[in-house]
């Protein structure tokens, strides 16, 4: 989460814009505070504030007060002559309140109301990602029926039981008797020595 809190002096007063379609107004202001090492010079950082906040910052807010500012840092790249870019942090201002006089700590500072958190930036906002609406279902298990080994199927089909006729009896058969041949006449022999040529 980019939120920070800041307890620090106002050095240069507000100084605010527009931009270009001149219907946001933009603040910008400087602002210093102690280092964490005590030899170290103080720290300095620019604010700025969007939109309602802006004009607050530019009527509340000036030089030589102490005040609580929150809001989220960003870094911004800013172009040298050099030819190389700068790197600048900057702080988006969300609300502030007033301490009192530079120097003069929380407690003893002139309480203010504080301004109520305002946007200051659509461009900057991050929308939450929505959480779908999902719950994980419990799930249910029923025991699967017993499982029982059918006995096997009997075939409808039965075994015929063969009939069997006794073949008719082999008689051997009388060998047949051999045709008997029919009588012969025998022809008369001619005279071998007759002649029936008449001369």
């Amino acid at each position: 989460m980019n939120s920070c809190v800041l307890i620090a002096d106002i050095i240069q007063a507000p100084q605010i814009r527009y931009t270009a379609d001149n219907q946001t107004a933009i603040a910008e202001m400087v602002i210093q505070f102690p280092s964490f090492r005590d030899n170290d010079p103080p720290s300095r950082l620019k604010v700025v504030a969007w939109g309602n906040l802006a004009q607050t910052v530019q009527e509340q807010c000036h030089v030589g007060q102490q005040y609580a500012l929150e809001g989220r840092l960003q870094i911004n790249s800013v172009p040298r002559p050099e030819g190389f870019k700068d790197k600048v942090a900057e702080l988006v201002l969300a609300r502030f309140q007033a301490l009192g006089a530079s120097g003069s700590s929380m407690a003893g500072g002139i309480p203010a109301a504080a301004v109520p958190l305002t946007d200051p930036a659509p461009a900057y906002s991050s929308p939450a990602p929505a959480t779908p609406a999902y719950t994980n279902p419990t799930p249910t298990y029923t025991n699967p029926p017993a499982y029982s080994n059918p006995a096997p199927a009997t075939p409808a089909y039965t075994n015929p039981t063969p009939t069997y006729t006794n073949p008719p009896a082999y008689s051997n058969p009388a060998p047949a008797a051999p045709a008997s041949a029919p009588p012969t006449t025998p022809t008369p022999i001619a005279n071998p020595n007759y002649d029936d040529i008449p001369f």
